[in-house]
């Protein structure tokens, strides 16, 4: 691809059913170069996986909510999804049933 001047000049004079076909297969073709992991194929394949690896975490004492992730490798708001998607509805129900439930 050219300099973004050149690309809105090959656009000029392109009727509005050409771009539209040209937005449609870059969006198609953006679905198998994005980056990264599908949704939904996280690092912890089930509830059991991500507690255990809490409790680990959290070996040597309660760990702040900023600090699990950190220990997790993860950001902290990968860590809220994770929480939320195995069912804990807030950081105590989480540290509760990993530390006081073991």
């Amino acid at each position: 691809m050219g300099e973004p001047e050149e690309n809105l000049r090959a656009l000029n004079g392109a009727s509005r059913a050409d771009i539209d076909a040209t937005l449609d297969a870059l969006r198609r073709l953006l679905e198998f170069t994005r980056p990264g992991r599908p949704r939904g194929t996280g690092v912890y394949q089930s509830r059991q996986e991500f507690l255990d690896a809490v409790r680990k975490a959290c070996a040597g004492g309660r760990l702040s909510q900023e600090s699990l992730a950190g220990a997790l490798g993860c950001s902290n708001s990968a860590m809220k999804r994770y929480r939320r998607a195995f069912g804990f509805a807030s950081y105590d129900d989480l540290l509760h049933e990993a530390l006081d439930n073991f």
